[in-house]
């Protein structure tokens, strides 16, 4: 899993300042603690999480922030063609943003 996790980090680490420029953003910050790949499942364990935050009243924009950020770990890791499907799981457990 050593491109794989290669990959993870550096989407994790954010866009760079060209990316940055042309508009790409990382969700929401947080960092890799572990990243398993058995019989074709990866297994992504993220550390540093940040809390839930409230803009305007809700909690709405990081159930969206968290919702991104799962898309693009499952996008980034499924372009592997060893990897078919995704687990995210938050210091080991499962959490309920990222079914």
């Amino acid at each position: 899993p050593a491109v794989a996790r290669a990959a993870i980090d550096a989407l994790l680490a954010g866009p760079t300042r060209e990316e940055a420029a042309r508009g790409y953003h990382l969700a929401m910050g947080t960092s890799l603690g572990s990243l398993t790949i058995t019989d074709g499942a990866a297994t992504v364990d993220l550390r540093d999480l940040p809390p839930p935050y409230e803009r305007d009243g809700s909690d709405a924009d990081y159930r969206c922030d968290a919702e991104q950020l799962a898309a693009e770990l499952r996008a980034t890791l499924t372009q592997f063609p060893t990897i078919r499907s995704t687990r995210i799981l938050i210091s080991g457990q499962p959490h309920p943003l990222f079914p």
